[in-house]
């Protein structure tokens, strides 16, 4: 609860937008709701959820429009 996990997710996004991509994925267990609340902070879209094939778990699958105009 310190923002330690929100500027790590902002340097790695940083970085691949450096590098020229323009979107990220990211993804979290939708009984997660830390990480999906730092995901969609940084502008996260949920595209869809999906069960995870080895526990069952649903997985939240997020983009993140990486261009600086967004």
């Amino acid at each position: 609860r310190q923002g330690h996990a929100t500027a790590r997710v902002a340097m790695g996004l940083e970085r691949w937008a450096e590098m020229g991509m323009t979107r990220a994925m990211a993804a979290c267990y939708k009984d997660n709701a830390a990480s999906a609340k730092t995901i969609m902070k940084k502008g996260g879209v949920l595209e869809r959820e999906l069960s995870d094939p080895h526990n069952g778990w649903i997985i939240q699958q997020y983009w993140v429009d990486l261009r600086p105009d967004c």
